[in-house]
């Protein structure tokens, strides 16, 4: 589980903290509202990767009848549509990660943000070959070399270093922002 131990809630509560952790099951929903969680984030399967694989349309109404504090949705949402359904299902609101990279307030490059746009809905998968933790990555050639498709070190010319943890964000997104 991704979310705060106890002792941690504890010690944010005491400086008032509004606690909210993010997590992919209703047991770890269960468990950080009894330690005093202000509210819980649930991320589904269509989010980042990090909490588990369980779709967010599965996730939510479980974790809704699980527990008494209020529910933030995270995973797949991107606009107004996605609001409304999450609301439907009784959620506080919902929580948007990659949505806001493309914004126009973001700092992300341009090029960047057009290399996001060209991958179709297919266009990603979670992976744990980045660092050992599950991230999800656009399918590039960093992509196909972490899962072992291609010799060698990382794509991205000379400059890449030798873990792909520490390689430019032009190595993940495969030409992109250089």
């Amino acid at each position: 589980m991704l979310a705060p131990k106890r002792e941690l809630i504890d010690k944010l509560k005491e400086h008032g903290a509004v606690v909210i952790p993010s997590v992919g099951l209703p047991r770890h929903a269960e468990k950080v509202a009894s330690w005093g969680a202000d509210a819980v984030m649930i991320q589904g399967g269509e989010g980042g990767g990090h909490t588990g694989a369980t779709p967010t349309t599965l996730l939510l109404p479980t974790v809704l009848d699980a527990v008494d504090i209020p529910v933030i949705a995270a995973g797949g949402f991107f606009d107004g549509r996605g609001l409304a359904a999450a609301l439907s299902y009784g959620a506080a609101g919902i929580g948007m990660g990659t949505r806001f990279l493309l914004t126009n307030d973001s700092a992300v490059p341009d090029p960047i943000k057009t290399r996001y746009l060209e991958f179709g809905l297919d266009g990603t998968v979670v992976t744990a070959k980045a660092d050992g933790m599950p991230h999800r990555l656009l399918r590039t050639e960093f992509h196909r070399w972490a899962r072992g498709r291609v010799p060698g070190r990382p794509p991205g010319g000379n400059n890449a270093p030798h873990s792909p943890v520490q390689g430019p964000v032009r190595t993940v997104l495969g030409g992109a922002g250089t």
